[in-house]
């Protein structure tokens, strides 16, 4: 498959993202996914490669230092609206407030850098193109600003530049292991999965997707190895030097010099700690074995709810607050917005004004007569220009839609610095 038949490939499955069942046709899955997991369903496949793409779309999300007018962040957002959120172009470009020949210039660019992304999937799996060895050059990947692929896996890990946020260590564990648990890698008959993070709410300081990558390849290279129903432990605690994170099983030894331990090895030092291995209670080929390391651990994420009937709006939120020190929670039913703000202790809630059934000028009067959530910064959200509105109602601010990100961040600071 050469490029130009990813690209149309890529476009194809990107619109179909939600339909795992196409997906699952697409030569995209056939190829790049089903061969490095070989044994995964067709329907699996279809969600594997969805996983994938939706992966390669945040991959292009810029770092917190670049400013939100640049290109980068207008492609990331186009293709992050368009695909994931099923916007339609019309409504990005006036978001973005881009010409529509700049937003299909900054489209195109996006998913060229996207099918490239690929290619070099097709290059380390071994594929050919055309009956010759898909080999790309330097000077074809440094055209957009990419990186030659890697020879090995090895090498792959030790080119990554990590990049820093605080994140919450139990959703992220919850997330690595729903997904392994979705394309069938962990079953209840292998295992059954235990989570104990003290405190609930503890943080860490690291590259999200560095630790995704290493507890998905430990709990991988272990899987085969458990003990029938087994438990696997994942716990973590704050210690003198950080965050401790420890991984425990009963499974069959494996050799922390075997090569699948040496890459989750080198993914703990891109992320600035090392695997600890210990063995314990061998009895004949099954034994307790525990596998330690140490994060840096984050400040206390702030707790932003989102009331707004519109769940795209929602995800926009949780996707301008990547890089922030916030933890977002949505909610779309007006009418409930009340007991859930009450259960989460939000730090600051962000408003709809048109909501059904109840709006958000009503809903702003019912927090401010709530001892609880009297005190809370609230933030009113409208197309409408109604910011006096909401100032004779004791708003903390008003932000007129569609709202870009730097709006977005600059009132968050003001109302919560």
């Amino acid at each position: 498959m050469n490029r130009q038949e990813i690209v149309e490939e890529l476009k194809n499955a990107l619109a179909h993202l939600n339909d795992v069942a196409m997906l699952s046709d697409s030569p995209l899955a056939e190829v790049i996914v089903a061969a490095p997991t070989p044994g995964v369903g067709v329907v699996s496949r279809g969600v594997h490669l969805r996983g994938l793409l939706m992966e390669l779309i945040e991959s292009l999300h810029p770092s917190a230092e670049v400013p939100d007018n640049t290109p980068e962040w207008r492609q990331y957002l186009i293709l992050r609206e368009r695909y994931v959120l099923r916007r339609p172009l019309w409504e990005i470009e006036q978001k973005l407030v881009v010409g529509e020949r700049q937003m299909r210039r900054e489209h195109s660019h996006g998913l060229a850098i996207l099918a490239e992304m690929l290619h070099a999937r097709f290059i380390a799996a071994g594929v050919r193109e055309s009956g010759v060895a898909a080999a790309s050059t330097a000077e074809d990947t440094r055209a957009i600003g990419l990186a030659a692929p890697a020879a090995t896996p090895a090498q792959a890990i030790q080119r990554l530049t990590p990049v820093s946020r605080v994140v919450g260590l139990a959703q992220l564990i919850e997330e690595v292991i729903s997904f392994l648990v979705m394309v069938g890698k962990l079953t209840s008959e292998q295992a059954q999965a235990r989570l104990h993070i003290t405190p609930a709410g503890l943080t860490v300081s690291t590259d999200p997707g560095v630790l995704r990558q290493l507890l998905t390849q430990l709990l991988l290279t272990l899987a085969p190895r458990f003990a029938p129903g087994s438990t696997v432990s994942l716990q973590a605690a704050g210690a003198d030097d950080g965050i401790a994170v420890s991984l425990s099983v009963e499974a069959a030894p494996i050799n922390p010099a075997d090569e699948s331990m040496q890459l989750c090895q080198l993914l703990a030092r891109v992320l600035g700690t090392a695997l600890q291995f210990s063995i314990q209670g061998v009895d004949g080929l099954i034994a307790t074995q525990t596998i330690c390391f140490t994060l840096p651990s984050g400040i206390r994420l702030r707790k932003l709810l989102v009331i707004d009937d519109e769940l795209a709006a929602v995800d926009l939120y949780q996707t301008y607050a990547i890089g922030m020190n916030y933890e977002v929670f949505g909610e779309t039913n007006p009418e409930e917005a009340i007991d859930r703000a009450l259960e989460i202790k939000p730090d600051v809630i962000m408003l709809d004004v048109m909501m059904p059934a109840m709006d958000g000028w009503e809903l702003l009067q019912r927090f401010r007569h709530t001892r609880e959530l009297r005190d809370v910064p609230v933030i009113v959200c409208s197309v409408l220009a109604e910011s006096d509105m909401a100032t004779a109602l004791r708003a903390a601010a008003f932000l007129k839609k569609p709202i870009l990100r730097s709006q977005f961040v600059k009132t968050l600071n003001q109302v919560s610095p």
